[in-house]
């Protein structure tokens, strides 16, 4: 393992233009004295792939592992094929577009994007994400926004930031405005992008930021339990607005926690009860009293003998790769969420027509800025469309800047 260990820790699995170079040929690659055919490299960066999934790889502290399998998995989907490479180093930010112009959709486009170094960052991202809107009709590639505390007053705030990694877990898994009756009439002028969705409600409330995320999301101790605090201030307010039983509590407090995810990225989680114990689990261990959660003594320990079955540490990986550098959050109708963490009370919840999911965009004078995807346990499989096709929802249209 050492030997694997120092082979895959070379930089030139991390470059971006190595993928140029690899992506569909039958290369050999000079390590040292040795003369090793890529696709051998590849062989061996899947079984570590596969056998990470399930145990701890002793001896191996790089992940540069993965970077083989990306490649060669890479497919027609413009969004994914951005969002995987964008941790791959470059020294120009523009080469995060400009080095994958030869995967089939960039290298199909008509007329094909031409490197130009003339232009500026924020020009070459906004050009391409317009392409991708247009050619793709949808408007997925949102989900890829991760604004940091603060809006971008320089950036479009509807653009990918391709040029830094990204820190939340992302709602691609959804489909909330990917209707077939509603695919979204995109305009484009300037730095403007205008299409149509529907208002579902108004931030009223956000917590504190859930601190970790993508990078560290198996760590877990119970005194540096990052979700803790702000799992306890949402709780005291969904528990004093809700009317729910407690089988649909646990439910609702899980799935949003986690953004519908089990620990292994499934959505729905593939093991319900199992994912249920494992969240009890996690409650019975972080509050002092369930009398909190449950009211009676004999519930309490009903929910007490439910937790034996399951592994809090499990389930805290699951919600801290689901809410980590996000924020909980309620709305003027009473729902409950997972928001970014730019987030701010009187946001409004809207869903674009042709998006993942619900998101919050930020009134500014007669447009709006584009915060980020956010969770709602209720509005996640286009039930916000269902509505306005019964008039119970206006439909109208927003124009991002």
């Amino acid at each position: 393992m050492p030997a694997l260990d120092l082979f895959f820790s070379a930089a030139w699995f991390t470059r971006l233009w190595v993928v140029q170079e690899v992506y569909g040929h039958a290369c050999v690659v000079f390590y040292d004295r040795h003369e090793i055919p890529w696709n051998g490299i590849l062989l061996v960066a899947n079984l570590l792939v596969e056998v990470s999934a399930t145990e701890r790889l002793t001896g191996l502290h790089t992940m540069n592992f993965y970077a083989p399998s990306h490649i060669e998995g890479a497919g027609q989907d413009p969004r994914a094929l951005l969002e995987t490479f964008r941790n791959f180093k470059c020294s120009d930010p523009r080469d995060k577009v400009y080095a994958l112009l030869a995967f089939p959709f960039f290298s199909g486009l008509r007329p094909p994007i031409q490197p130009d170094y003339s232009k500026s960052v924020v020009t070459v991202f906004t050009e391409t994400s317009i392409r991708v809107f247009i050619c793709c009709q949808d408007l997925s590639l949102l989900s890829s926004i991760d604004h940091e505390h603060e809006i971008d007053e320089k950036w479009p705030s509807w653009v990918p930031r391709w040029d830094r990694s990204r820190t939340i877990q992302i709602l691609h898994m959804y489909a909330s405005g990917r209707a077939q009756s509603s695919l979204p009439r995109i305009e484009y002028e300037s730095e403007s992008l205008t299409s149509e969705g529907v208002c579902i409600s108004t931030v009223s409330w956000c917590g504190m930021v859930v601190e970790g995320g993508l990078e560290n999301p198996a760590y877990y101790e119970s005194e540096f339990d990052t979700l803790r605090l702000p799992f306890g201030e949402w709780l005291s307010k969904y528990l004093s607005e809700t009317t729910q039983s407690i089988d649909e509590i646990l439910d609702s407090l899980a799935m949003t926690l986690t953004v519908g995810l089990d620990n292994e990225s499934k959505c729905p989680p593939r093991d319900f009860s199992q994912f249920r114990a494992d969240f009890v689990a996690y409650l019975v261990e972080i509050l002092p009293s369930l009398d909190l959660l449950i009211p009676t003594q004999r519930l309490s320990q009903v929910l007490r003998e439910r937790g034996l079955a399951g592994d809090p540490k499990r389930f805290y990986t699951a919600a801290i790769r689901g809410c980590g550098n996000k924020r909980l959050f309620s709305t003027q109708n009473g729902e409950f969420g997972v928001c970014p963490r730019a987030a701010q009370p009187g946001d409004i919840v809207v869903l674009l027509y042709g998006s993942n999911a619900p998101c919050l965009l930020r009134p500014k004078g007669s447009c709006y800025q584009y915060v980020g995807e956010c969770y709602l346990h209720h509005q996640m499989h286009g039930e916000a469309i269902a509505m306005a096709a019964k008039g119970l929802l206006d439909i109208k249209k927003f124009e991002l800047r």
